[in-house]
């Protein structure tokens, strides 16, 4: 799948006061949308855990994990996010895209609803 980046919005939990729109990559192999700790702490979201994690490069790091609600395209949903480096880009992870009833679209680089099923 070639990759290719999403608008979507960042706000605490309540969806009062401040939120922020970002640009990042539609990583389906990241679980976890990953989200700049400096924008996170500016809207008030505090770490609640660490989760160690496996990043590309094969190292493991243990990373600050808290609760946001995430908004793309008038879907909103609360997800897990990690709090990610200062410099490191936003990803838009597997995680988000199961809150928020989206899949991949690969041919057309683009987001589109899931098809949700129960068991």
């Amino acid at each position: 799948m070639g990759t290719f980046r999403v608008h979507f919005r960042v706000s605490p939990l309540s969806e009062k006061g401040p939120s922020v729109e970002l640009e990042g990559l539609v990583d389906t192999e990241a679980t976890f949308p990953f989200i700049p700790a400096d924008v996170l702490q500016n809207l008030g979201i505090q770490p609640k855990q660490e989760k160690l994690f496996t990043l590309a490069d094969g190292s493991q790091k243990k990373l600050p994990i808290g609760e946001a609600r995430l908004a793309y395209d008038g879907l909103s949903a609360p997800c897990l996010v990690v709090f990610a480096p200062k410099e490191a880009e936003a990803l838009f992870g597997a995680l988000a895209l199961e809150s928020l009833g989206l899949e991949v679209d690969p041919v057309n680089r683009r987001l589109k609803p899931a098809t949700l099923y129960l068991a």
